[in-house]
């Protein structure tokens, strides 16, 4: 089931506004790094099931080819030079759930070497959704974007094969390489949120016929799956308008390939009905206390960005109340990044040495309707990966907040008292004593890498709460 071979032109220049939609800021452009972008276009298949068989919960599917449909889209890449390049090319899939795409651009992977390529696999992207046309690539800038087209997302998956097959190590350099003549070695799948949804399907069904990528990082994964095929499937209950219906489903277990998926306390009641036990070709990491936002710095980030372009997430389909960072009460302030950076060396190693991430504690939870997680006195969550700052905490964090799916995402963090800081630490000192065991802790068991260490202690030292010398 092979698919047909996409045809890229670019880079891509001129349009309205000169630039690319998710261009990277300076930190990315002014770092050695080239930022180019290409459309590729051809015919994508779709899938279905094979008579007889479902998408069960085990993961094991089977499908065959149904249709086929002619597509144009586009792909954002960031190259490093050749000098710095490690061999591991990583293909993202744009997130769309906010009814315009979002490319998450990691800083970590580039720092390791890596070429970066964003893809729009969904339709969502260039068309958006109610309310959020004039964000989506076509109205964002017709000059550029408006020759895209998509004939929807039961294609996507395809779309995306082609996308790495364009990147890959077997792909056609003449006359056009995307990649400038890095020499690919590896592709490695990545994809957070309603993305990785769409790489849970990818690994399960697609991934063991088309056998493109070394591996999968699977991101802020809810555990849940879409149907490859949605021709006959109404819109999941009580879900977003941009999630079609979704599947509860494991990583299948007979891959050849290692996956890694890395959550917060956000994904952890839909992800525990299909936990599955750690392997040599599985890992799974639940950072306590941490939200799917990622913190409120990174959120901050990202709306910086996006004011920049002209976008914002007030008409994008999350319950009509937008947000506004600053009318939000304790928004969740525990970053995952340090656990994220260890868990992106691990991943890069496992794919070049074969060596697993270190296996960690999972998040406790109590089953129930939803599960809920099991909370310490203090109100934090028991088990999982802790992280300095909760393992010494100055407030409670959690990754459950009321609201829309947007302001959900958020958690929250409510700081202790005076007095509750008092309690839990006698003097400014055993605080700091406290925290700084704490990361050397973390980095012993993997999840904080050495080199962060010296500069996370600096942090608390300088940002320790109000206590007696």
């Amino acid at each position: 089931m092979p698919s047909s071979g996409a045809a890229i032109s670019g880079p891509v220049a001129g349009g309205a506004r000169g630039y690319a939609f998710s261009t990277p800021g300076d930190d990315v452009a002014g770092a050695d790094f080239v930022v180019e972008e290409f459309f590729f276009e051809g015919t994508a298949t779709a899938y279905d099931t094979e008579p007889g068989t479902e998408q069960g919960i085990d993961g094991r599917w089977s499908i065959r080819a149904t249709r086929t449909a002619p597509f144009r889209t586009r792909m954002l890449v960031v190259r490093p030079a050749p000098e710095g390049f490690n061999g591991t090319v990583v293909v993202d899939w744009n997130n769309v759930t906010s009814g315009f795409e979002i490319a998450t651009i990691s800083a970590d992977l580039l720092a390791e070497g890596c070429a970066w390529v964003g893809v729009s696999a969904q339709r969502v992207g260039l068309v958006g959704l109610p309310g959020t046309e004039k964000f989506a690539l076509k109205q964002w800038d017709p000059e550029r974007y408006g020759t895209l087209e998509h004939p929807g997302d039961d294609f996507s998956f395809d779309i995306y094969t082609q996308a790495a097959r364009l990147v890959g190590p077997d792909r056609e350099r003449d006359p056009l390489d995307p990649l400038g003549g890095l020499p690919a070695v590896r592709l490695l799948a990545r994809g957070g949120s309603q993305s990785a949804m769409r790489l849970r399907t990818y690994i399960n069904a697609v991934q063991p016929v088309e056998h493109v990528f070394d591996g999968f990082f699977n991101l802020v994964d809810f555990g849940w799956a879409h149907p490859v095929d949605t021709t006959n499937t109404p819109p999941r209950e009580g879900g977003a308008a941009g999630i079609p219906m979704t599947i509860s489903a494991r990583i299948r277990d007979d891959l050849d390939v290692p996956v890694f998926v890395f959550n917060t306390e956000t994904e952890a009641p839909s992800h525990f009905p299909v936990r599955q036990a750690d392997t040599d070709r599985y890992r799974l990491w639940e950072i306590a206390g941490t939200a799917h936002a990622g913190g409120i710095e990174t959120m901050v980030n990202l709306m910086t960005q996006l004011a920049r372009d002209g976008v914002a997430f007030a008409s994008a389909g999350t319950g009509g109340s937008g947000l506004s960072l600053d009318a939000l009460q304790h928004p969740n302030v525990l970053s995952y990044a340090p656990a994220h950076k260890a868990a992106t060396v691990h991943m890069l190693r496992w794919l070049t040495d074969g060596q697993p991430p270190p296996a960690q504690p999972w998040l406790e939870m109590v089953a129930g309707t939803p599960p809920t997680i099991r909370r310490d006195a203090l109100g934090n969550a028991r088990g999982g990966i802790r992280l300095p700052d909760l393992a010494v905490p100055v407030a409670v964090h959690s990754g459950v907040r009321e609201g829309d799916l947007l302001v959900g995402l958020l958690g929250t963090s409510t700081p202790f008292s005076a007095d509750e800081l008092a309690h839990l630490y006698a003097s400014r000192d055993v605080y700091l004593k406290a925290y700084a065991e704490a990361v050397d802790t973390a980095v012993a068991a993997g999840v904080v890498v050495a080199g962060d260490a010296d500069a996370m202690k600096a942090r608390a030292v300088a940002t320790a709460p109000a206590l007696p010398a």
